[in-house]
This record gives C-alpha cells, structure tokens and sequence, in this order.
C-alpha cells in the first residue's frame, strides 16, 4: 500500500511539474534576470532580446526534457521520506499540522468508519459460528432451564397467534356485518 502511495503522489507531483510548461517559465523568468544582470554594463549593448530569448529557450527545453526523463526518480525519495517521517508520528501530530474543524474531523472520522465495516462486516460475520455457539449454550444448560426458555418462547408465540386471531376475528366479523347490511 505504501508503494502504490509512493507511486501516486509521485505520479501527481510529476504530472503537476510538465502542466506548468517549464520553458515557458524558464524563458519569461530568465530573459527577465539576464537583462536585469547585464544592465548598464558594455554586455548589455550586445545582447538584443532576440539573442537573450535564444539562450533561455534551449535552456527551457533540456529542463523540460531532464524533468520527464528524471523527475519521478528525482521526487520519489523526497515522498517517500516525507511518508515515512508521516508514519513514524503519531496521528494527533500529523493532524494538528493540518488545520481541520471539529465538523470536518467528524466527517473524515465518520466515513473512515464506515468504510473499515463495511470492507470488515463479511469477514467479522463469517468468523462468527452463531449457531455453534447457540448450540453449545443449549447443550450447556440444564434440562428445567431449557424446558423453561422454551415454555416462555411458545407462551410469547401462542400470545401473538392468538391475538392476531382475534384481530383477523374482528376485521371479518365487521366485513361480515358491511356485506349484511348491503
């Protein structure tokens, strides 16, 4: 996980380095330093922009060309290193470098949650054998305790068959009584 980590950011800083068109940096950037350096000196008489701009310009490229060729392996140990120094502290350093609000941490913390049950639940589940343990409890326990436990389930079970007899009772007899009076 750490490497495809490595690799990401790496990938993104790079990406980042070839959107910004380092030529064209380079040539704004350095024609603008050169004519400052040369200014009102005998150099300066010589050099026309044209000649300053053909300087800087093949400058630009071969930066250009170092970064594609070189630039992930010139960042990926600065990643890494930064990763690693991120590992070795604690959570509450690395999250007091970044300036979060209690709502947003809550967030962060929230979907974190949910993220690592939902990715867990099956495993947790299939490592739960409920009904071997069910069956230890009821082999574990005493014969009047099982008789009782039963008796009190069938008691709840017959109440609610027959409670809902009397409603389903109830509702035909008043059917019964609309279908009459028509």
């Amino acid at each position: 996980m750490r490497e495809r980590l490595e690799d990401l950011i790496t990938e993104k800083a790079v990406g980042a380095l070839r959107q910004m068109d380092i030529s064209e940096i380079v040539v704004r950037e350095g024609t603008e330093l050169i004519r400052e350096k040369v200014k009102g000196t005998m150099l300066s008489m010589m050099l026309n922009e044209q000649m300053i701009q053909s300087i800087a310009a093949p400058i630009g490229e071969e930066i250009e060309n170092y970064i594609e060729e070189n630039g992930a392996a010139k960042i990926r140990p600065i990643v890494a290193g930064e990763i690693a120094r991120m590992e070795a502290g604690s959570l509450g350093s690395l999250t007091s470098r970044i300036p979060l609000k209690k709502d947003e941490v809550d967030k962060i913390v929230d979907v974190l949650y949910d993220t690592c049950v939902e990715d867990s639940v099956g495993m947790i589940t299939e490592s739960i054998d409920v009904a071997g343990i069910a069956e230890t409890k009821i082999k574990e326990m005493d014969v009047v305790a099982l008789e009782a436990l039963i008796f009190s389930v069938m008691k709840k079970e017959l109440n609610a068959i027959v409670n809902l007899g009397a409603l389903i009772g109830f509702v035909i007899g008043l059917l019964n009584l609309l279908v009459d009076m028509l």
